[in-house]
This record gives structure tokens, sequence and C-alpha cells, in this order.
């Protein structure tokens, strides 16, 4: 598991770096591969608590939130690739609406993620707390 763990955190992380660095590594199609290593980059830290089982309940809910928002997102982009155009121009409407809803789900995880962990660790809500108590005091004096 530690393998799998290395292996996903160094090729991701050196993904996003190359992409990152490089500015003719700026394409749509890079953001696109950007963007896939950092949600891996995600689910491998989810994994990582998972499997230590400090807290089981969050990571098993970020893991499950992530793959309900993403597996459709790419289940249609794989639609894509293996319907001919024609295919997709007959759908019409119907294409449309769900390419639109599927987008939105897609784009959920970025708020779900951080509202579930908020919500299921005590230690965050603890630190937020103390954050919190530090800023309003600040700005009180």
């Amino acid at each position: 598991m530690l393998c799998i763990f290395l292996s996903s955190l160094f090729g991701n992380l050196l993904t996003c770096f190359v992409i990152y660095v490089d500015k003719s590594m700026h394409t749509v199609t890079n953001y696109y591969l950007f963007n896939l290593a950092a949600a891996d980059l995600i689910l491998t830290f989810a994994m990582l608590i998972e499997v230590y089982d400090r807290v089981i309940n969050p990571g098993m809910a970020m893991t499950v939130s992530f793959y309900g928002c993403w597996l459709p997102f790419n289940a249609v982009r794989l639609l894509i690739c293996l319907l001919d155009t024609k295919q997709l121009v007959n759908l019409g409407k119907r294409w449309r609406l769900l390419f639109q809803a599927v987008n939105f789900n897609s784009w959920i995880s970025s708020v779900l993620n951080p509202v579930l962990f908020s919500i299921m660790s005590t230690k965050f809500r603890k630190s937020l707390k103390n954050v919190w108590n530090i800023k309003i005091k600040r700005t009180r004096k």
C-alpha cells in the first residue's frame, strides 16, 4: 500500500509540476490533465487516511463524493470519444442538457470536499474555531 501511495504521490506531483512550470504545456488538454492529477492527489491522501484508520469516515465520504461527482463526467467524456459526431448532433437538446448537468455535477466536488471535511473532522473544527477567535481578537483590538 505504501508503494502505491508513494508512486501516486510522485507521479501526480511531477505531472502538476511540469505543467505548471513549463509555459509550453499551458494548453487546455494539459490543464485537464493537471486537474486530473490534482484530483488523484486528493484521492491518494484520502486513501492514506483510510488505511491508517484515523479518520475513516471523512476519507470514505470524500472518496464517495469524488466518485459520485466525477464518474458521470468521465462517462460522458468517454461517450464523446466513442460516438461519432452525427450521433451526438441527433441527440440535440437532450445532449446539451446532459452535458451541462454533468459539468455542474463535477464542480460540486469542489464544494463537497471542504464541507464534508469540516463537518466530519472534529480536529479541523477545533482548529477553525481557534483561528476564527484569533482573527476576531486581532480585528477588535
